[in-house]
């Protein structure tokens, strides 16, 4: 995988997983001082993190949407000490009519992937006007080939994954239109797994000003 490390001297590290087709520049809006930080994108790209993060006294795993996915492979090849892990709607089982975007749906998608059909996923992230403006200034360039490879590869391992990862806590948000809710829902209830209901869509990220604010979900969790 890809990823891009953004330094201030700091001994605490945020990995951030984004997702399917996403880069770090769609959340270079949230404040950081506290942190550094590391984005994960483009996962079937050479790229290994794992001696970036051994020398930081605390790190904290966030991922969203298929990022949770890729995030927990990586995790299960790790022997890292994590302070919180945060799941943001999505599943280690992303492709699951129980725990998932049901199988039809994704294979409708990996069929049709164009420019234009990626343009009218990433607006359905959103529900309103503003955040889709919002989103729009830093919109990532569409390869078509390359989400259509990743997404593929999503499907065919996403039932072949045994799970592992005791996530902190996972953010539920109602209004998503890419990731059902109850998909989520059910999946972290079954590993009695906490959850937090937000009233979000599927890009959160707009409703909060730093990542602080986020890892400081699981503490208020507690």
């Amino acid at each position: 995988m890809k990823y891009r490390i953004d330094k201030r001297n700091s001994s605490k590290l945020i990995v951030f997983f984004t997702g399917w087709g996403m880069t770090p520049e769609v959340t270079n809006f949230l404040q950081c001082d506290e942190y550094d930080t590391v984005t994960c994108f483009d996962y079937l790209q050479e790229g290994e993190i794992s001696n970036l993060v051994t020398k930081y006294k605390e790190i904290h795993v966030v991922a969203w949407s298929f990022g949770v996915f890729f995030a927990e492979q990586w995790l299960e090849t790790q022997d890292i000490k994590l302070n919180y892990s945060i799941a943001i709607n999505g599943t280690p089982i992303p492709i699951n009519d129980d725990f998932g975007i049901p199988p039809k749906i994704a294979l409708a998608t990996l069929m049709g992937i164009s420019e234009k059909t990626v343009r009218k996923f990433h607006l359905r992230m959103f529900t309103s006007n503003a955040e889709k403006k919002q989103f729009i200034s830093n919109i990532p360039k569409v390869d078509a080939r390359k989400l259509q490879s990743e997404l593929r590869f999503v499907i065919e391992q996403s039932n072949n994954f045994d799970t592992q990862h005791n996530w902190n806590i996972a953010l539920c948000c109602a209004n998503d239109w890419i990731f059902p809710p109850t998909s989520v829902r059910r999946y972290y209830e079954s590993k009695s797994i906490s959850l937090v209901d937000l009233d979000l869509p599927h890009f959160p990220f707009y409703h909060f000003k730093s990542w602080y604010e986020i890892i400081n979900l699981v503490q208020n969790a507690d």
